[in-house]
């Protein structure tokens, strides 16, 4: 483990020293977002895959064991999406932790951004009025040739994530039959919504007028 946050610094360092920052600037990087993890306010962007979210869910973990913390964990979502696996794994560490999770979404909030955005605590997933949304249906980059038992279970990976797709947003949306959900989420194309359709579709809660409305030293809601 040691070793490996020592190379995740050493890629940090190399990538601010390619743009010319200073000794000072990587400090304040590294310190910034200490502070940030020390308060539960963790920010998600880029893509979102296995690099992205070990560290996150790690540290969520974190604050889960410790019997001091009480408070709720924030997560900032600025991504245009990645991967589902990843993106169920973090699904489920939400639901199970005892924290309750904020979720709120910033700039860009897309494909496996918008689930983890609805994956938070009922009553507590908000959105910024500029923010981008888009949700579509499960699709896969790998695409298997000259086998037919590829070809079927491709089919199938897709079958198996469409279902879990209908059943989280009947769980998570206020659209609660399959039919609603094909019809208002779940398009045959990129779906963009805006933060209003987003609040009547029950992804999200509110809509963000001013840092008030995400307090965070709100205690958790779980007994």
């Amino acid at each position: 483990m040691i070793k490996k946050n020592k190379q995740i610094v050493n890629d940090i360092a190399s990538v601010l020293i390619k743009n010319d920052s200073t000794e000072d600037d990587f400090e304040f990087v590294i310190n910034e977002e200490k502070e940030l993890i020390d308060y539960g306010i963790f920010y998600l962007t880029g893509n979102i895959e296995h690099t992205s979210l070990s560290s996150l869910q790690q540290k969520i973990l974190i604050k889960h064991i410790n019997n001091q913390w009480i408070d709720d964990i924030c997560i900032f979502i600025n991504s245009y999406g990645g991967s589902c696996d990843e993106m169920w794994g973090l699904v489920d560490i939400m639901q199970y932790v005892k924290m309750d999770i904020r979720t709120i979404a910033i700039g860009t909030c897309m494909s496996a951004g918008t689930y983890i955005l609805a994956a938070g605590t009922k009553g507590k997933r908000y959105i910024f009025p500029n923010t981008s949304l888009m949700v579509h249906e499960a699709t896969t980059s790998f695409m298997p040739g000259g086998n037919l038992k590829s070809i079927k279970a491709s089919n199938k990976y897709l079958e198996l994530q469409e279902e879990k797709d209908i059943q989280f947003w009947i769980k998570y949306s206020s659209l609660k039959t399959e039919k609603q959900v094909r019809g208002k989420i779940l398009n045959h194309v990129d779906n963009y919504i805006t933060a209003k359709e987003a609040i009547n579709f029950g992804i999200a809660d509110y809509i963000i007028n001013n840092f008030n409305d995400i307090d965070k030293k709100n205690k958790r809601s779980h007994p």
